[in-house]
């Protein structure tokens, strides 16, 4: 397939994605018009379009599209065969961002919907919640935990940490924290909240997001590597790891620090895996002693439409 059928079959894809979130962005609305219930995997859907409509008209940078599109491709090309280098990312960031942010807070969000009611973990970070997004890009997953967590949960401040091989992400991160710490954020975050009123499950909360950082990560090379240091240092402090879209892209199983960082999680942390091979999961799986670990795997269902595994860490 050359590139042009490429651009035009991700466009393609694209718009269905972005019509069914909006089918379900609407419903919230009509819930909350005629004062009913509001389901979960729907409220993910308004949570992530208003909030990104915000994030997007912060930007300082829109990019073009059509060479954008390009680079864009050659980087999922890359992708495909795990041979993906920080030329190739550094070209693609900002495309990148603006193709996938909005449905990566969606997918995030809805599976800590699923997660919650397979595997609960309510009960995690009362005080100052620890994320953790490995692979993270532009801190995309790490907006859907915290707009979950001010919605469901009793914590009273977010902290989140974005790892990656590719430190031309950090400007991005940056960018997010700075928006949704900023007080233009308040309509926004509110319009948030109001919607989760009208879920069984809201939770009141003056949910602080203290910041979100980027730190340089890199899943190819080991726990000793110097590039790693922060993640190693840090790993037992993260209530929540999320892993998204990043391991079979990077051919983690067949590296060292992933299996490092699962062992040295801390008790009671949640790990979240999206993945679109389910070989993916089935490696993590392998990986892990069973007894240590509560799994369940999420997704492939019509509520969820993606593949994950959830790991709660029992010992």
């Amino acid at each position: 397939m050359g590139v042009n059928q490429r651009l035009q079959a991700r466009r393609h894809k694209n718009c269905l994605i972005d019509q069914e979130r909006s089918n379900r962005s609407e419903r919230v609305r009509l819930c909350i018009e005629e004062r009913k219930e509001v389901l979960d995997h729907e409220l993910s859907a308004f949570a992530a379009q208003v909030t990104w409509k915000f994030l997007k008209s912060t930007w300082e940078v829109e990019p073009g599209q059509k060479d954008d599109d390009k680079d864009l491709i050659d980087f999922f090309r890359h992708i495909m065969t795990a041979t993906v280098s920080q030329e190739v990312v550094s070209k693609a960031v900002l495309p990148y961002t603006m193709d996938k942010f909005e449905t990566r807070i969606d997918l995030m969000f809805n599976a800590l919907v699923q997660t919650e009611q397979l595997l609960s973990f309510s009960d995690l970070g009362n005080g100052t919640l620890h994320v953790a997004s490995v692979g993270g890009g532009p801190g995309n997953d790490l907006v859907g935990v915290y707009l979950y967590v001010k919605c469901f949960m009793a914590s009273s401040e977010f902290h989140g940490v974005c790892f990656d091989f590719c430190d031309s992400w950090g400007d991005i991160v940056s960018q997010v924290s700075s928006s949704l710490i900023s007080p233009s954020a308040f309509d926004v975050l509110e319009k948030v909240d109001n919607a989760a009123r009208w879920s069984a499950r809201y939770s009141p909360s003056n949910l602080l997001l203290s910041k979100l950082e980027f730190s340089v990560c890199d899943l190819k090379l080991g726990p000793h590597s110097s590039v790693n240091s922060n993640i190693v240092r840090d790993i037992d402090l993260f209530d929540i790891i999320c892993f998204s879209y990043v391991l079979f892209e990077t051919a983690a199983h067949e590296y060292t620090l992933l299996s490092y960082l699962l062992d040295q999680c801390k008790v009671g942390s949640l790990t979240i895996i999206l993945d679109l091979h389910t070989i993916t999961m089935n490696r993590v799986i392998d990986m892990i002693e069973a007894n240590r670990f509560q799994q369940t795997l999420l997704g492939s269902t019509k509520e969820f439409r993606f593949k994950g595994l959830a790991l709660r860490k029992l010992r």
